[in-house]
């Protein structure tokens, strides 16, 4: 085997080839799965180069568009056995972020002499390591316990006890890695509050928790779900209906129509027409970011002609349908039926706005005898609108969950007091979260000037019987499972794709 290496060409100074290749295809596995995540296609993918560096652990090369990447430094990797990949995603994750800094000027950036690097600066080193380690969790990699002892392993790898001109002394940079550590946890809980508060409704906290993200992480995920929650502020902010069709955005829409209609003739009032302007305005500009960085996400492309169907917009919603050839493209890259038909009922609402109701009609027409449950119902209940005949809505039916009524780690909600720092969501409008972690559950308790909410997550294992799903309807679709939100009873149940409930937050 020895005679076998020597013999062999190598690519770099004491790494085999093909160990080097093999290497090199693990690492540029970690750096594609972080990437599409990230999901930003205006920079092109780098490339991952192994090098014998004994200097730099990793540098991120503008003008090559690459990342090196040590020896020296996967080996530190290497000492997380199955969490390795982990490890270096969190390395991987901190150069990627750079490529993605609009404001860097420095040609490369170094992962442990960032203070040497020409037109670098520790703000966006710090930047990097918050927005690569929140990527690195967004893709399923658990770096958040490894962070602090990667960094005091890189070191000694590379013989860096001791302070040397260029680097942040080991005690610096622990110091620098614990502050990171705490800010990637506070941008996941805020990051999680965010989705439960989308769910139960709490649209504008859910606002505040994803713009206090896009502070420190830029990706398609956070500006389509900005987009999408000023989409339903739009909808929902006034005490009366205004909006009689249901659109394709809502998997949850009964609360809206239970309102009472604005009468006949009438209109919003000017400063709730202005509001509404408003969130439509912000929704527009978010889910256009999120476009513009992933071209290819049919999600945001749906969402985006919702909001010109919304804003009254029908000729700009049917040319952004031709013009982006979304049919084209839902054949190409969309393989779940329902996003195609969600573009099928957002095409008929422009069509009736623009007065082609008869292209509307038959849209409905076909989905509400052949589609799942809740397109259908949807369809059938435009279809009433349009023609002017009696609509009323469905009976609200909750996923009864009786776990929800017990008392978990002794907290009482109603009488909960948090004693932990609170986070700034929001300076201006004086929005503050605390995060408690208690033994079974985490506690999120929001203050803001006029009220106060405290949310209980669960966290265990529920088998559910899938009778009980089909007779009540999911308000939210996640990757690999529901959420089923019961307002009465105020709880919300997150259940996989195995029927399984694995946590749920109680308000």
């Amino acid at each position: 085997m020895l005679k076998f290496i020597k013999i062999l060409p190598v690519l770099l100074l004491g790494i085999p080839a093909f160990v080097c290749a093999q290497e090199s295809a693990a690492a540029q596995k970690v750096l594609d799965k972080l990437y599409k995540q990230n999901g930003n296609k205006i920079i092109l993918k780098p490339k991952v180069v192994i090098t014998n560096d004994d200097r730099n652990a990793a540098l991120y090369r503008r003008t090559k568009n690459s990342i090196e990447i040590s020896e020296k430094l996967l080996q530190a990797c290497r000492k997380y056995g199955k969490d390795s990949s982990s490890a270096l995603a969190f390395v991987l994750g901190h150069e990627l972020s750079h490529a993605f800094q609009k404001d860097l000027k420095a040609k490369e950036t170094s992962f442990l002499a960032y203070s040497s690097a020409e037109n670098s600066s520790i703000s966006h080193e710090e930047e990097a390591d918050v927005s690569g380690g929140f990527l690195a969790y967004l893709a399923n990699y658990k770096t958040l316990e490894i962070i602090e002892p990667l960094i005091e392993d890189i070191y000694k790898e590379f013989d860096l006890e001791e302070k040397l001109y260029g680097y942040p002394s080991l005690e610096e940079r622990k110091k620098t890695a614990a502050k990171v550590k705490r800010m990637i946890e506070e941008l996941i809980h805020v990051y999680e509050a965010g989705n439960y508060f989308t769910a139960i409704g709490k649209y504008q906290l859910a606002v505040y928790c994803y713009e206090f993200i896009n502070k420190w992480y830029k990706g398609r995920e956070i500006y389509n779900n900005l987009g999408v929650n000023y989409a339903y502020l739009a909808l929902n902010f006034t005490s009366k209906n205004a909006d009689a069709f249901v659109y394709p955005l809502e998997l949850e829409w009964n609360t809206r129509l239970k309102k009472p209609s604005l009468a006949r003739g009438d209109l919003l009032s000017k400063p709730e027409m202005l509001l509404r302007q408003e969130y439509l305005s912000n929704s527009e500009k978010n889910l256009i970011e999120a476009s513009v960085i992933d071209p290819e996400m049919f999600t945001t492309n749906l969402n985006i002609m919702t909001v010109f169907v919304l804003k009254g917009q029908f000729l700009e919603a049917l040319d952004y349908y031709r013009t982006n050839e979304l049919i084209k493209k839902s054949n190409l890259f969309v393989a779940d039926n329902k996003e195609k038909e969600q573009l099928r009922l957002i095409l008929a609402l422009a069509y009736e706005g623009a007065g082609q109701k008869d292209n509307s009609k038959k849209i409905w027409n076909d989905i509400s005898q052949t589609s799942s449950s809740v397109f259908a119902e949807q369809a059938a209940y435009n279809l009433k609108v349009m023609d002017n005949l009696p609509v009323n809505p469905s009976q609200e039916s909750c996923f009864k969950f009786p776990e929800a009524s017990k008392t978990i780690d002794g907290v009482r909600l109603q009488k909960w007091q948090p004693q932990e720092k609170y986070i700034t969501l929001n300076e201006k409008e004086k929005i503050e979260i605390s995060i408690i972690k208690l033994s079974q559950s985490t506690i999120y308790s929001v203050k803001t000037p006029t009220y106060k909410l405290n949310m209980q997550r669960i966290y265990g294992s529920w088998k559910v019987k899938n009778s009980n799903l089909k007779k009540v309807r999911s308000n939210l679709l996640i990757t690999g499972g529901s959420v089923y939100h019961c307002e009465m009873d105020r709880y919300a149940v997150l259940i996989d794709a195995k029927n399984v409930v694995t946590e749920y937050v109680k308000y």
